[in-house]
């Protein structure tokens, strides 16, 4: 290969890297946790409360689709996103 056609190879290569929009030091990672650990503790004790008829089973599928549902907000507001470079 030609000089030519290395550069035009290695510089549609590229580099790429996943990333959170929220996040820029590891101390930003505290609110959000913190909010999320609250959140999610709140919703446990809010089923296990008011689901006391319900089936063990059902009682548990409940609660994992609550807490799915949050864990995917939490996800929405750290805005992930792939970087390429």
């Amino acid at each position: 290969m030609t000089n030519a056609n290395l550069l035009f190879a290695n510089a549609a290569i590229g580099r790429s890297s996943f990333e959170w929009g929220r996040i820029q030091s590891p101390a930003d990672w505290l609110p959000p946790v913190a909010a999320a650990a609250l959140l999610l503790a709140y919703v446990v004790w809010l089923y296990r409360r008011d689901s006391g008829e319900l089936p063990v089973p059902l009682r548990a599928l409940l609660v994992t689709l609550r807490l799915s549902a949050f864990a995917g907000l939490l996800t929405i507001y750290l805005q992930p996103q792939w970087r390429n470079e």
